[in-house]
């Protein structure tokens, strides 16, 4: 969803600075900037669009040209300032003694081609964005910064490092790529380093064609220069907002109630009301389990596509310059020309693709027809999702786009899939067999089925069709518990078995189970997609499962092409955990309409399954 413009707020020593071109009020005012803040935020939050315009040099009306006055000329407590996208050409002498408890200042996308000598007060000062800017060397006051932690310095025009950088005793990320450099100061080597980014340059000293293989490499060759050289915090387990259907009569979230209801709904079931009902022993898991890990499956997908804005298409040096695993969240999401067409703690394609599905399972009870998936994703990729604010529809890959423009696509979706002559196992038809995992969860072959049917709507090739059929059997044995995280071995085993019949070829018997022995290596990301990447990706991380947070952030920070691999990984590990267990600001801070909206039909495959 395309992210809108937003006029910029400021609150200056808990008392609130009007700007009369902007027309803000006290009440206008969000929360999260008012007295009890310690951040201020006077950037533009520019839309994609808006985003373009500002980096060919479009000048905005709403752009600031100079700092505001009132933080120029009193004491202020602010600890960190963000006045990205705006038009800045210089920094204010006096900003340091009145900020002095700064430690984060992000000033990216202005003009500014110098700072003043007093930057080397900001003694606090741990995080400095400048890139996007006009620098043409290197401003040596930052080298006094010696609590600089992350410097961002890429896109500017810098030839030359002064050798005073190795004074940086705490500088452990760094970003020069995209300037002018030719050689780097062995003193450099000096820092405290763990990234540095050096893309695009025209280094010498060490070769460009070292420094374009990433931090490691350039860092090795940087020390060989100069020889002398989570726990994260316990949440409160999130309790999924249940509305139950009338013929669903527990009130109270009482395990043992739901569990004996639920088992008397199975004896006596009612097949108008609750069409997807699973039979009795279908699942080793109480009641309240089964719900708790069904609802987990479909948010750890939403998270897992959510989160992976933050990384998709950087390198992984890029990803650990730009975030600390330890503490990344939505709000730290770079803006840039792919991520400006989306908000912060939105879903995107990957997870839009299993809504759809789902549209169709509750529209038709459970029933699961390719026809109807036609139509639906062909007027999906047309409009999106208006209810939720869309305004246009999305591209999710070529093989899509191609058969859903056909004008027989929604008459006969498998023929034109498969006259198709751009289609290939691409992964953009993976992500729906999550969905259909879970309805007949019990019948592991008509799960499958329903997986290959509607994955052949767009993609006829074979090894994507049993890619499907695997992963939506892998979603029904995690439900049906037989299966938990000490034996994943034996559950990807079993899949693949009822899978093989939908790989005619031995060939292609014997190459997709090759890939299923593969381990998930350094780089697996980095090339293009497809099914049996993202697949096997996703997979292998069942064998090294530990938590959801830090399973999921070790696929994410890989980089690459992860969307797809991130979207499986948080749907099977919110199955392994269950809604309760998931981070609980990642779920939180998604998008309040768009979970609104998706509690909705959550709460009504419940209902249909008639589980409490």
């Amino acid at each position: 969803m395309l992210a809108r413009d937003r006029t910029t707020n400021v609150c200056i020593e808990g008392k609130f600075a009007l700007f009369e071109t902007m027309g803000i009020t006290e009440s206008a005012l969000p929360k999260q900037l008012k007295d009890d803040n310690k951040s201020l935020d006077l950037s533009r939050d520019v839309s994609h669009k808006a985003f373009i315009r500002h980096a060919e040099g479009e000048i905005n009306g709403n752009c600031l040209w100079e700092f505001p006055w009132e933080l120029r000329d009193s004491i202020t407590l602010y600890e960190k300032i963000n006045a990205s996208f705006n038009h800045l050409t210089s920094v204010p002498e006096e900003i340091a003694l009145r900020v002095p408890h700064l430690t984060q200042l992000k000033l990216s996308y202005n003009k500014i081609s110098a700072l003043p000598h007093t930057f080397i007060l900001f003694f606090h000062l741990k995080e400095l964005d400048l890139d996007h800017n006009d620098f043409v060397t290197f401003p040596v006051s930052i080298t006094k910064l010696l609590t600089l932690e992350k410097l961002n310095l890429s896109d500017n025009s810098i030839a030359e490092l002064p050798d005073q950088i190795g004074e940086l005793k705490s500088l452990q990320r760094l970003n020069l790529s995209h300037n002018r450099l030719h050689m780097l100061p062995p003193k450099l080597a000096m820092c405290p380093l763990k990234v540095i980014l050096l893309y695009g340059n025209r280094l010498e000293t060490p070769s460009q064609r070292v420094c374009d293989q990433g931090s490691r490499a350039s860092l090795e060759a940087l020390h060989a220069m100069n020889t002398s050289l989570y726990t994260s915090q316990v949440e409160r387990l999130l309790e999924f907002p249940r509305v139950r259907g009338s013929h669903i009569m527990i009130s109270t979230h009482n395990p043992s109630s739901m569990h004996f209801q639920f088992t008397q709904l199975q004896i006596f079931p009612d097949r108008v009301k609750t069409p997807l009902i699973p039979p009795v022993d279908s699942t080793r898991l109480e009641a309240v389990d089964l719900s708790d890990r069904i609802v987990g499956l479909i948010y750890g997908a939403a998270i897992g596509d959510a989160l992976s804005f933050a990384t998709e298409g950087l390198t992984e040096d890029e990803c650990h310059f730009h975030y600390d695993p330890l503490t990344l969240s939505y709000d730290d999401i770079i803006k840039d020309s792919y991520r400006s067409h989306w908000k912060k703690g939105d879903w995107g394609v990957c997870f839009d693709q299993m809504v759809v599905v789902l549209d169709c399972l509750l529209q038709w009870a459970g029933v699961l027809d390719e026809l109807e998936f036609a139509k639906r994703l062909h007027m999906w990729c047309s409009n999106g999702f208006p209810e939720i604010g869309d305004k246009h529809g999305f591209q999710v890959s070529d093989t899509i786009q191609q058969v859903t423009s056909d004008p027989d696509f929604t008459v006969d979706p498998h023929r034109v899939a498969a006259t198709n002559p751009v289609t290939h196992s691409d992964d953009s038809a993976l992500v729906r067999a999550i969905v259909i995992g879970i309805p007949f969860f019990h019948n592991i072959e008509e799960v499958m089925d329903n997986s290959t049917r509607i994955s052949r709507t767009t993609h006829s090739d074979d090894i994507c069709t049993a890619a499907s059929a695997l992963l939506s059997g892998v979603v029904s044995l995690l439900l049906q518990g037989d299966f938990d995280a000490k034996d994943t071995s034996s559950l990807i085993k079993t899949s693949f078995a009822a899978a093989q019949k939908y790989l005619p070829h031995q060939k292609d018997k014997d190459y997709f189970e090759k890939q299923l022995n593969l381990e998930l290596s350094k780089g697996l990301l980095a090339k293009r997609n497809d099914c049996m990447k993202s697949l096997i990706t996703a997979l292998q991380t069942l064998h090294w499962f530990k938590d959801f947070r830090s399973t999921l952030l070790k696929v994410v920070m890989k980089g690459g092409d992860c969307k797809v691999a991130a979207t499986i990984t948080g749907a099977l590990h919110g199955a392994l955990t269950g809604y309760s267990a998931l981070p609980k600001p990642w779920v939180t801070q998604l998008l309040p309409n768009q979970t609104k909206w998706l509690n909705a039909k959550v709460n009504h495959l419940l209902d249909l399954m008639a589980i409490p």
